[in-house]
């Protein structure tokens, strides 16, 4: 099993010893970050990764209009040239500048809602995307039953908060001048959004490329990855809105339950389980 985290700062690389493979982006190209990292920061980190003898991948999962793709050819010319081990990407721009720079084989589609079901995946296999990140949609018995010659294929995310909303709108910040608000509220963290008919704070992301509501709580397939494992090559443990202690303990977690079949007394039932147990849509 191959063990992909993102992380917040280039020293939690050599903190995260179970970790197979490290996840980063820029935000003119990515959104859901810990934070930005920038070419130097990307290049360094590479570096590590290589003497650690762990994986680079990089976060493009941005919507690019038309006006940005030359910019976005530049960036993907550029994770070339540092020999990054792959891209994870939800726009099919992306897909394409990669194929005419030769990286087709290092694209991982990243979609949040696409891919849902065994065709889902054969389809896009079909058109040369290899490597895919099962939605947080799919069903348990879903991913049961795919087929084994998917296995080397597919992955999932199996911890941290997903989000369940984005918009490229900037509500708190249109919000905020619509009330005449403290502006400076735009560059807190730990905001939260409240409905009235729930006691539930939702966090969001709020930047240059919009706002990202998150569910509630963190989502965990713990319980379930003895099972799920058998159908699936990696796994990604998200540390966007938590710390590093944690994610770490995530991931000895998920280590020692994959690998060992050894559970810990973290109390998991207390995570989300999202639509693994259940159908979209049905309550």
């Amino acid at each position: 099993m191959e063990y992909i985290v993102t992380i917040h700062e280039l020293t939690d690389i050599f903190k995260l010893n179970h970790a197979s493979s490290i996840l980063i982006g820029h935000n003119d190209f990515a959104i859901r970050l810990t934070r930005s990292f920038n070419r130097n920061e990307i290049k360094k980190a590479k570096n590590i990764c290589k003497k650690l003898d762990k994986k680079l991948y990089i976060l493009v999962n941005k919507i690019f209009n038309d006006g940005e793709l030359n910019k976005l050819k530049d960036y993907l010319n550029y994770l070339k040239s540092v020999d990054i081990n792959g891209i994870f990407f939800s726009d099919m721009a992306v897909f394409m500048i990669a194929k005419e720079l030769g990286l087709q084989d290092k694209c991982f589609y990243y979609h949040e809602t696409l891919l849902r079901n065994t065709h889902d995946l054969l389809s896009y296999k079909q058109i040369g995307i290899n490597k895919m990140i099962i939605t947080k949609d799919m069903g348990l018995d879903e991913i049961l039953n795919l087929p084994s010659g998917l296995k080397d294929n597919v992955g999932l995310m199996v911890q941290g908060y997903f989000p369940i909303y984005y918009s490229k709108r900037k509500s708190l910040k249109n919000h905020l001048n619509r009330y005449h608000l403290d502006k400076s509220l735009k560059d807190s963290k730990n905001l939260y959004l409240k409905e009235k008919t729930r006691d539930e704070l939702f966090p969001f992301i709020e930047n240059k490329n919009g706002m990202v509501l998150f569910y509630h709580q963190p989502l965990s397939y713990y319980e379930y990855i003895d099972k799920i494992k058998e159908k699936i090559s990696f796994i990604i443990i998200d540390s966007v809105l938590e710390d590093l202690n944690m994610v770490n303990k995530w991931l000895e977690a998920y280590y020692n339950k994959i690998e060992f079949n050894k559970t810990i007394d973290e109390d998991f039932l207390k995570f989300s389980t999202g639509f693994l147990l259940k159908k979209v849509g049905v309550k």
